[in-house]
């Protein structure tokens, strides 16, 4: 067994730096060439995905006007997002159901849906997939996407739709009505067909 006797304390740092010299160098070369310094790659690591400024699990809330209570509504998970050059908005991605009031705080319709996004400053609602929509008096709207315009206090639609009063079924290629489906208008009615009412 070979033993190095070391005159200095700095001896046996000089000794090894020079022993691994080549090691040490090939470590720092792939180290910095490992170092990406172009900005849009680095950035690519980021997530520039818009992330909420507020959720909501289990929202269970009124929606009022001028201190008038117009609608209930029911959603599993509520954001709220602020994009830059963009209106606010509210996201429902696991569905929404919204109960809206009446003057004398009577359920007036509501409306049952898979997704749902709130515009602030529009004030307008957008419904999509397996939509449902419920008057007072039992008529039944069914589509997959459905626009509820509260300032012009207006609901329509541009896709394929089903609406049931009593006993009427009508199929249209999108719709236009007030919001509790009272005057429904249908811009391109595609069939008419009874169906038996139960008692």
């Amino acid at each position: 067994m070979n033993t190095m006797i070391y005159k200095n304390k700095g001896d046996w740092f000089r000794i090894f730096f020079a022993q691994n010299l080549l090691l040490i160098l090939a470590f720092v070369v792939i180290f910095l060439s490992s170092c990406e310094s172009d900005i849009k790659k680095v950035g690519g690591f980021s997530n520039n995905k818009l992330l909420p400024d507020l959720s909501v699990i289990e929202l269970d809330g009124l929606m009022s006007d001028s201190s008038l209570v117009v609608a209930k509504l029911k959603a599993p998970i509520a954001n709220k997002y602020s994009p830059k050059n963009q209106q606010q908005y509210y996201d429902f991605p696991k569905g929404i159901y919204i109960q809206r009031f009446d003057k004398v705080t009577r359920i007036g319709s509501s409306i049952k849906a898979d997704y749902a996004k709130y515009y602030l400053d529009d004030r307008r609602w957008e419904f999509l997939n397996h939509v449902v929509g419920c008057n007072n008096q039992r008529d039944t709207l069914k589509t997959d996407q459905l626009i509820w315009d509260e300032k012009n206090s207006k609901i329509y639609s541009k896709d394929f739709i089903k609406f049931r009063k009593e006993n009427k079924v009508f199929q249209s290629k999108g719709f236009e009505s007030d919001a509790n489906f009272k005057e429904i208008k249908f811009p391109d009615l595609r069939g008419t067909f009874d169906v038996a009412v139960s008692q």
